[in-house]
């Protein structure tokens, strides 16, 4: 037979070692194909669902949705819950289903928000759980966790309508007005001090309107008016001054502070020269001679920063709880003080007429009694009862300005600083506490009159202490009283423990 001399006798695609390796490609391809084919051929009537635009509602879920926001579970996770007509200047709570697919009883609606003050930003979740009739919210701000019943059922509710959100692919549906107040009570309930809760917007930079937008809260904290605060303090220093003897020194150092401030606050200057000296005065204070507020790193931050509308607002907040602080601390000054003498009457081992130093410190039940009419001011008991049932100081979990530590918002508690949630329970914190901010050494000190002294042997000494039991140290002073500084060297003579509990206490030291 003649040999074939047509030039594509053999084609390549025929090729064994060809089949071999790449039909696995053809057959990817040619499926590729067809999917491509059927989706040009689609008929309009077969597209998505467009957004569903309804009536103008009450309230809406709004932001543009993007696909990576629909998982796999159905759960819609960047809703925007705001009042109608509203949605470019206040919105309120960010939205989200743990899943659709569940029944709506086993379903955890999300809530996430921004709290602001003059003290910053926080943020908030907001989990919901329970069936109706037994719905609970529990909260998470900062490092604080706490938890409380709803005084309206919202869940099923709101779980309903964002899932209906997702099946539609809609951005945005409608819910009753009650639905938000209701939300922004929980709000109260995490922060009980803010007189006014306002929805706000933020939005992240270089974005336009509603892109990206979260929703915020802005809280407006108690404030005072300069004058009043002046005339409420001098009112307590003239008090202080006619009916005590012996001026505890650091609640008087305290109204000074507070009274400084007041007048700092009185300035019409613009450039706030007299806020500025008083920023310098406290930035060189000891923490404990200042009032807690005052005492506080957020409230100095706000206070002494460049912000001047934060500044003006933030200072009257401080100075309005100064004011409340030292009311509190002289009635329980009132309430727990004696006013007595202290004997000093050591024979033959000091002279009579030597100078020595005595050093009291405050037994534990001194901080008992001290709690224990603390209780009675929180229960508005106006007389001087003894026997009050263990009661929680005003409840409260957390505060724009305490929470920046557990010891000065356990501190803030007692002195009824911090407004009150009654239904809220508090859980532990991670945060490690600052023992500086100590309530029991706190009150202690701040109404004790003078607890280190110098007094000559066979003399008394009138002073007002908290009733109780207080453990004394002596020490004999140098002759010469030039060595003075160094007392706190010499070698202690004597210890023991005097009882002040009488309605006029006279205790005698008369051992060495």
């Amino acid at each position: 037979m003649k040999k074939s001399t047509w030039r594509f006798k053999r084609s390549p695609s025929i090729d064994p070692r060809f089949l071999r390796h790449d039909l696995p490609f053809i057959c990817t391809l040619t499926t590729i194909i067809s999917v491509a084919s059927c989706q040009l051929s689609r008929k309009p009537d077969q597209e998505p669902p467009h957004s569903v635009t309804t009536e103008a509602p009450p309230l809406s879920v709004r932001p543009p949705l993007a696909p990576a926001e629909l998982t796999h579970t159905g759960q819609l996770t960047s809703v925007i819950m705001a009042a109608v007509g509203e949605t470019s200047k206040g919105l309120a709570f960010n939205v989200s289903v743990s899943d659709c697919n569940s029944p709506v009883e086993k379903a955890e609606v999300r809530l996430k928000t921004q709290l602001e003050s003059d003290f910053g930003s926080q943020t908030v979740h907001l989990t919901l759980r329970g069936n109706e009739g037994a719905e609970t919210v529990r909260a998470e701000i900062e490092s604080f966790r706490l938890s409380f019943p709803v005084t309206m059922a919202v869940k099923a509710k709101l779980a309903g309508e964002v899932c209906n959100a997702v099946r539609t692919n809609s951005p945005e549906f409608a819910v009753e007005p009650k639905i938000l107040e209701e939300a922004r009570s929980w709000l109260a309930q995490i922060a009980p001090d803010c007189e006014s809760l306002t929805p706000v917007k933020k939005l992240e930079l270089g974005t336009s309107a509603g892109a990206n937008a979260t929703g915020g809260w802005y809280c407006q904290l108690p404030q005072i008016e300069p004058v009043t605060a002046r005339s409420d303090l001098n009112r307590m220093q003239t008090i202080m001054i006619k009916r005590w003897s012996r001026q505890p020194y650091l609640l008087t150092r305290r109204l000074a502070i507070g009274i400084s401030l007041a007048n700092a606050l009185e300035t019409t200057d613009q450039d706030d020269h007299r806020l500025n000296t008083f920023c310098r005065v406290i930035q060189a204070s000891l923490p404990i001679e200042l009032p807690a507020t005052i005492a506080s790193k957020r409230w100095q931050a706000a206070v002494c920063g460049q912000d001047l509308g934060h500044r003006l607002t933030a200072a009257r907040f401080g100075l309005a709880k100064t004011v409340a602080e030292i009311e509190f601390m002289q009635q329980l000054f009132d309430r727990t003080s004696r006013l007595g003498l202290l004997t000093l009457r050591i024979p033959n081992a000091v002279p009579h007429g030597r100078d020595v130093l005595v050093t009291l410190i405050p037994r534990s039940d001194v901080a008992d009694n001290v709690a224990q009419q603390t209780r009675s001011l929180w229960q508005g008991d106006p007389g001087h009862g003894t026997s009050l049932p263990s009661v929680e100081a005003p409840r409260s979990c957390w505060h724009p300005v305490f929470a920046e530590d557990t010891g000065l918002l356990r501190l803030a508690r007692q002195l009824a600083l911090t407004g009150e949630a009654p239904k809220v329970a508090c859980e532990e914190s991670d945060m490690v506490p600052n023992l500086s901010f100590s309530p029991d050494r706190y009150f202690a000190e701040s109404i004790t009159s003078e607890t280190e002294f110098i007094i000559p042997n066979a003399r008394a000494k009138t002073l007002r202490l908290p009733i109780g039991r207080y453990a004394y140290k002596l020490r004999l002073m140098p002759e010469n009283q030039e060595d003075w500084d160094d007392a706190s060297q010499v070698k202690e003579g004597a210890a023991g423990e005097i009882v002040w509990d009488a309605k006029r206490p006279r205790p005698v030291i008369n051992t060495w």
